[in-house]
């Protein structure tokens, strides 16, 4: 494959992967495309999980880029039942773009977000965990300096 080829295919990835982290309302099916990371307090996951993100690629690729969802929420069942009310089967309102390396180390960015489809405005009646607004003055706010990019005049 030529350079501009790979080049076109890495940043369709990168935006795939860009779409993905701003989406945090899941249906029960899409549960299946998750990867559940046991022993992860061990400071590394298992060789298992790491071959899974790393198969296809290259031998000299030293990591890959996956997205963090540290806390996942399912919807309850009330006596047993389903009862929608228009919230979402899945939530996931914390997402962490990350490196994964074939240690199996994780290198979280800075770059932790709410996606934005928990977020108002939303459609009427959408499920929402707050305002888009207020999540913009605590990130204006909260920015760490050190991830701050500076050019020089």
């Amino acid at each position: 494959m030529d350079e501009n080829a790979l080049r076109f295919a890495s940043y369709w990835r990168n935006s795939l992967a860009d779409a993905e982290s701003g989406k945090g309302c899941f249906e029960q099916k899409d549960a299946q495309n998750f990867t559940h990371w046991h022993g992860i307090a061990a400071g590394r996951l298992d060789e298992a999980i790491v071959n899974k993100f790393f198969k296809g690629e290259k031998d000299d690729v030293e990591t890959v880029n996956v997205i963090l969802r540290p806390k996942v929420y399912f919807r309850l069942l009330q006596h047993g039942k389903d009862r929608s009310a228009g919230t979402p089967d899945i939530v996931t309102p914390i997402v962490t773009p990350a490196l994964l390396s074939r240690e199996g180390f994780l290198y979280p960015t800075p770059a932790t977000s709410i996606p934005r489809d928990l977020l108002e405005p939303l459609p009427k009646g959408a499920f929402s965990i707050g305002e888009i607004g207020q999540y913009d003055k605590y990130k204006t706010t909260h920015t760490d300096p050190t991830h701050v990019m500076w050019t020089r005049p």
